[in-house]
């Protein structure tokens, strides 16, 4: 008997997986007279399927022609974790969208009202500087005014 040990070069035991894997089947299943449906996943971790017949042939007969599986209560967990989790992002998502909106609405309030200030001040400006009083607002309002006839009071 030829002793087995691992190969360990990736390059050589992947290519010793690519052209041993159906001779291995094709023999069990001459030798033996075996049904032999399989699932090898490859060192890569890529799954091959191989069977000596139809798989689907090979399946009725021992499953039905609808074989059910038993529930794997991990994965639907997992599912539904999932669900949950979409759910609260989608809703967090659709509350930070509103906000952005919301705060888009305050800046465009806050821009036409900064105009309308600035319209509001120039119209200002523009109407003080046509009174008469503006004159006297230039001069100083704590400049001495001396009477038409004499000095000043002091």
């Amino acid at each position: 008997m030829i002793p087995l040990s691992r190969i360990e070069s990736d390059t050589y035991r992947n290519v010793t997986f690519s052209k041993r894997r159906s001779g291995l089947i094709n023999e069990i299943s001459t030798v033996c007279g075996a049904e032999i449906l399989m699932v090898i996943f490859s060192p890569s971790g890529k799954p091959h399927t191989f069977s000596n017949s139809s798989m689907d042939a090979i399946l009725t007969k021992y499953f039905g022609a609808n074989p059910t599986a038993q529930p794997n209560y991990a994965e639907q967990n997992f599912r539904v974790h999932r669900e949950v989790v979409m759910q609260i992002l989608s809703s967090q998502i659709t509350y930070f969208e509103m906000k952005i909106e919301e705060e888009m609405k305050v800046n465009q309030t806050l821009r036409e009202t900064e105009k309308l200030m600035q319209v509001h001040a120039q119209a200002r400006i523009a109407q003080i500087g046509s009174c008469s009083f503006f004159g006297y607002l230039q001069f100083g309002a704590n400049d001495d005014v001396v009477p038409s006839g004499g000095a000043s009071a002091l």
